[in-house]
């Protein structure tokens, strides 16, 4: 009898295929372990993609303040140009000569050493 419960107990442990699966416990263990693997590559890789983005994302960025400051600095040059030009303006504006001349001969004026006869003079009471 005891022979009998003992083959028993060893059938009972086997599968429908007559393997045990009584000394091969870690099978659903390892499968576990191959999803775990599996999720931890993809999220590794998810990382890598994020990261990789950034960067271009970064590098795209420093290329356009670049492209920026590039026109920024042609701009500058240009104004330091139109600046140069508006003082020779002003200064050929302003000589002495040309206010002496606008005021005799456009505004009438003269100079105080000229001796005119007094004209008349409009007043207002």
């Amino acid at each position: 009898m005891f022979l009998v419960l003992a083959n028993q107990n060893i059938a009972s442990k086997r599968n429908y295929k007559g393997f045990s699966n009584y000394n091969n416990p870690k099978k659903g263990i390892k499968i576990k372990k191959d999803k775990i693997a599996k999720m931890l590559c993809c999220l590794v890789l998810m990382f890598q993609v994020a990261v990789a983005i950034g960067v271009v994302s970064h590098y795209n960025q420093i290329t356009e303040m670049n492209r920026e400051i590039v026109q920024y600095e042609r701009k500058l040059v240009e104004l330091k140009q139109e600046q140069e030009h508006l003082q020779l303006e002003i200064a050929s504006l302003s000589t002495l000569k040309r206010i002496e001349n606008i005021a005799v001969n456009e505004l009438g004026m003269y100079h105080p050493w000229e001796e005119r006869e007094p004209g008349l003079v409009a007043t207002t009471h």
